[in-house]
């Protein structure tokens, strides 16, 4: 899993620079996703939704200390404007709405991949 989330950043990263943005942001919020899935599988939790991924990561690493707030901000954020990129055809995303994102969802990655570290 943490491979296939930096392959997603990758690939978001190479959909930034073509300026498909709306999917440049759907690939880093999988990449989030990925990653948020394999440090919940070190705890025996394999949720069945996306809604579900991010409900027990504020539970299980927010609320109790484990990742700093800002990381369930990010989660919850990008989410949402992954959400808002598929779905919502109205809304324009900007290159700097894609690169904001792509950041955020590295600097998550690494964190989530060095806590990772730490409990293996």
């Amino acid at each position: 899993m943490v491979d296939k989330a930096y392959e997603r950043l990758e690939s978001a990263q190479k959909l930034l620079e073509i300026n498909n943005y709306s999917d440049s942001i759907s690939r880093s919020y999988y990449a989030v996703l990925d990653i948020t899935r394999a440090l919940l599988l070190t705890d025996g939790v394999i949720p069945r939704s996306h809604a579900g991924t991010i409900t027990k990561f504020h539970l299980l690493y927010v609320k109790t200390g484990k990742v700093k707030i800002d990381y369930g901000k990010i989660l919850t954020d990008i989410e949402k404007s992954r959400s808002e990129a598929d779905y919502d055809f109205l809304i324009k995303f900007t290159k700097n709405d894609a690169q904001g994102k792509l950041l955020k969802a590295k600097k998550f990655v690494k964190s989530v991949e060095s806590l990772l570290e730490k409990n293996n």
